[in-house]
């Protein structure tokens, strides 16, 4: 019966501990970072059988990036483009798994291939929503105009088209109201016309008791 490598006993060791806090498998990056294994490497240890036997034993599936029969550099190629606290450029990032420019080229006119890298980059969407409702919120809160913007239109209270509709009806009745008082002397009468434009923009204030 074979064991397993000192790598392969560090990997499964992490991912262990990992998973029995956070409830999640790891992403490759983080498991690189714990072992000190290179990103090829960690992805060939995750395929051998012995470490799938390890992991099933303990509960865990391997939940990086779905194969559809993908070489392990193309899974680490993935891994490394989506992981959004490595701040390198994809050149850099290819570079140090030794993918040239001109192969992943190549690897973007595969159809598995990008259809597993359009599935990853959906499902971490999908895990980033929360985080990302919470950071907008929090800079709405702090006086971000635009993220007040964002943070009405996430919950259903502004709509692009219905403001910008409504900024333009605002400039005409005021460009209107401009020329009545250049042409009515009365002051209750301009007072009375302002009063009604002011319900016409505002519907939802009640008119001032004089």
């Amino acid at each position: 019966m074979s064991l397993l490598t000192d790598e392969q006993w560090d990997i499964v060791c992490y991912i262990e501990r990992y998973f029995s806090k956070e409830q999640k498998f790891p992403s490759l990056s983080q498991i690189v970072e714990a072992t000190h294994v290179d990103n090829v490497d960690v992805v060939d240890a995750l395929n051998a059988p012995i470490v799938k036997i390890a992991l099933d034993n303990r509960g865990i599936n391997w939940e990086l990036i779905k194969r559809h029969d993908l070489s392990n550099k193309q899974i680490v190629a993935i891994e490394l483009l989506l992981n959004i606290a490595d701040t390198r450029s994809i050149s850099s990032k290819l570079k140090t798994i030794g993918v040239t420019s001109t192969t992943f080229s190549k690897w973007k006119n595969n159809e598995k291939f990008m259809g597993a890298y359009r599935q990853a980059a959906r499902d971490l969407y999908g895990k980033s929503i929360p985080e990302l409702h919470t950071a907008v919120i929090k800079r709405a809160i702090d006086g971000d105009a635009y993220m007040m913007k964002t943070a009405l239109a996430i919950s259903g209270e502004w709509d692009d088209k219905r403001s910008v509709e409504a900024m333009n009806i605002q400039f005409v009745l005021m460009k209107v109201l401009e020329v009545i008082q250049r042409h009515v002397q009365d002051p209750l009468v301009l007072n009375n016309i302002a009063n009604e434009f002011d319900q016409v923009l505002n519907p939802g204030t009640k008119r001032a008791i004089e």
